[in-house]
């Protein structure tokens, strides 16, 4: 079964640090604050760690994708980032395959001073 998970973050050209500047849409918190997505597709020891926004609950339902109602993460997940761009719609800005999907998120490394909370892809 093909597992897809659509995630829609802030639109950026470029994901891989804060000297690509700040995310424009795609939340609120990016209307004030830098949001975490910004390292979505930068290389920490070999591997990827994405950020996406859980709404509300702050959880990602990953029940929905296969995973036991009290797991904590699910694997083998195709997961897409779409953002928005000027005034031309929402674009797929790119992928993770065969990703680990976590329910809540989990603070990891540091890229600089800039403290990532993600929902740990890999």
């Amino acid at each position: 079964m093909n597992r897809i998970l659509y995630c829609k973050i802030g639109w950026m050209k470029n994901y891989t640090g804060k000297q690509n500047g700040n995310p424009r849409r795609g939340g609120a918190y990016n209307d004030e604050s830098t949001g975490h997505e910004i390292y979505n597709f930068k290389s920490y020891s070999g591997k990827y760690y994405g950020f996406v926004g859980q709404g509300k609950k702050k959880t990602i339902h990953i029940e929905k994708l296969g995973a036991d109602k009290n797991s904590e993460s699910v694997k083998n997940i195709l997961v897409v980032f779409v953002a928005t761009a000027d005034e031309k719609g929402q674009y797929i800005v790119g992928w993770y395959k065969d990703a680990f999907v976590y329910r809540d998120s989990k603070t990891v490394q540091r890229f600089g001073n800039f403290r990532k909370y993600v929902n740990k892809i890999k």
